[in-house]
């Protein structure tokens, strides 16, 4: 359960000259390869899912070809939204037609979709024997036999969930549904709610969680029980839909943002893409020495040497951070955060859906540490969002009524 969640930097752009960025990206798909849902490095081989099937290219995405042995031959059926690997094996969800395995890179593909009742696969992670499939409609469905057999698993979900992104961490996996988090300790046979919301993608990086939303990146160094929001919002992006790492440097795609690079676990941030001409990024894959990028256009591509010099730079705003304790609660929740200025404030909760809820304050605050008390026992059970403006900035924290 979450104890408590905080923002450890809002995060401003700089305007600087970045002609140089643009020069190091290059496109490397013809206009067979339009939008690239997912974005897969194996044994070598590079594996794109898009709406048209699957694409492989074995030399660093100079040459890519139609890989589409076992797919079904009517379009509608090869629509790819996620690719999974887990030990030299492919999982890969497509629309209607459920969920493939690949055991040679993606060349030929197997459909393995016994017992799943609901085949709008939008979401999967895998581990060994143990896969799960997250659906457009019907929740999440589990199969402990390496996609042999599949059955629902939507206890503590809501009815007909839109469950998607999916992933294994230690003995947990977190679903993202209709816009909030939800994490399961007994492989998905109950879920509770829990986590940052409207989540597009999740990363793992030895032990710690990032999840990129559409309010901003969010990391977790303690399997999810609290959460930090390292980046909050960036000029002319709507969120986060893409992560990516190499080593100790992450990397996190953005709808209209381009790319965005960190090298200190998420703390600060610099752009490497914002001048793409293609800047909604909706998949990352490292391999052979470059950063690809799956676009709703095609795949780009820059060496991964450039990174770091002649970027636009994002730099901490405000030291303030917004807390929320305790949380999950049942009754009254605590907020709190430190103004290193003072100014017009505004502290406010907001249902998922982004109506208004409650104002906790609104006025002039001081500098310093603030204070104020949400009392929720006139709110129903369920996940909501303390938003904080001030002096142009804006701080998010998801709190979750529990009773």
């Amino acid at each position: 359960m979450l104890r408590s969640l905080a923002i450890t930097g809002l995060a401003m752009l700089l305007v600087v000259q970045s002609d140089l960025c643009r020069a190091q990206w290059v496109k490397v798909s013809d206009t067979s390869i339009g939008t690239v849902n997912a974005l897969v490095a194996s044994g070598g081989i590079l594996i794109a899912g898009t709406p048209s099937g699957f694409f492989t290219s074995a030399d660093s995405g100079s040459s890519w070809i139609a890989s589409d042995s076992g797919l079904m031959p009517q379009s509608y059926f090869r629509y790819v939204t996620s690719i999974a690997e887990d030990d030299s094996t492919l999982y890969a969800g497509v629309i209607l037609a459920g969920v493939y395995e690949s055991t040679d890179y993606g060349k030929q593909w197997t459909e393995i979709s016994t017992g799943l009742t609901y085949r709008y696969v939008w979401g999967l992670c895998a581990s060994g024997n143990l896969l799960f499939a997250g659906t457009a409609g019907d929740g999440v469905f589990r199969s402990t036999d390496r996609g042999a057999s599949w059955d629902s698993v939507n206890t503590g979900l809501p009815t007909e969930g839109y469950a998607y992104p999916i992933v294994f961490l230690g003995t947990k996996t977190f679903v993202n549904d209709y816009g909030a988090t939800y994490f399961s300790d007994d492989s998905g046979g109950t879920w509770s709610s829990g986590g940052p919301p409207d989540i597009n993608a999740f990363l793992i990086v030895g032990s710690t969680l990032y999840a990129g939303c559409f309010g901003g990146i969010y990391k977790s160094s303690d399997t999810g029980t609290t959460w930090a929001q390292l980046l909050s919002f960036v000029t002319a992006t709507d969120g986060f839909l893409s992560l990516a790492n190499f080593d100790s440097v992450i990397f996190a795609g953005t709808k209209g943002g381009g790319v965005l690079v960190s090298s200190d676990s998420g703390m600060n941030w610099s752009s490497i893409g914002n001048s793409l001409p293609d800047t909604n990024i909706k998949s990352l894959a490292v391999d052979g020495g470059y950063l690809f990028a799956g676009a709703q256009n095609g795949i780009w591509r820059r060496p991964l040497s450039g990174i770091g010099s002649n970027v636009v730079e994002f730099t901490p705003a405000s030291s303030s951070v917004l807390a929320a304790y305790p949380n999950p609660f049942s009754r009254s929740i605590i907020i709190s955060f430190t103004s290193l200025n003072s100014g017009e404030a505004d502290v406010s909760i907001v249902n998922l859906l982004g109506a208004p809820v409650a104002r906790i304050f609104s006025g002039e605050l001081a500098v310093g540490e603030h204070s104020f008390t949400w009392d929720a026992s006139a709110a129903a059970s369920g996940a909501y969002e303390c938003i904080v403006r001030m002096n142009g900035q804006v701080m998010r924290v998801p709190v979750v009524v529990a009773r």
